[in-house]
C-alpha cells in the first residue's frame, strides 16, 4: 500500500488538491490505515488515467464518471472473458470444438 505523499511524489504535476477531489467523488477509493489514505497499484493506475483525462486531454468533470464506469465494465468482462476462456479449457476436447464452432458462427 501506497502513502498518500509517496503517490505525489510518484505522479508529477498531480495536486493534493486534485486528489482529494478524486476521493471525494469516490473514482478513487482508497484504503485506511490511522485515519490515513493508503493506494495500492490499481489505484495509481486509475489516478494515471484520471490525471491524462484531466491534465492531457482536457475531459470536462461530468465526462469522467462516464469513462470510469465504461472502464470498469470493460475490466469486468475482461475478466468475465477470461474465466469463461479457463472454464472452456477444462472441458473435453469434443466439446470445446463444438463450442468453438458456434462462437465461430454467431461472432462476427
Amino acid at each position: 500500500m501506497i502513502s498518500e505523499e509517496k503517490v505525489l511524489d510518484q505522479l508529477a504535476g498531480l495536486s493534493s488538491h486534485q486528489l482529494r477531489l478524486w476521493v471525494e467523488q469516490e473514482w478513487i477509493i482508497p484504503a485506511h490505515s490511522d485515519d490515513r489514505p493508503l493506494f495500492n497499484e490499481a489505484d495509481l493506475a486509475r489516478m494515471r488515467l484520471l490525471k491524462t483525462l484531466e491534465n492531457d486531454l482536457a475531459v470536462g468533470i461530468e465526462a469522467i464518471p462516464v469513462i470510469l464506469s465504461l472502464v470498469d465494465q470493460l475490466h469486468e468482462l475482461r475478466a468475465f472473458v477470461k474465466a469463461l476462456d479457463n472454464a472452456l479449457e477444462a472441458q473435453p476436447n469434443e466439446l470445446r470444438n463444438e463450442l468453438r464452432r458456434i462462437f465461430d458462427e454467431r461472432l462476427p
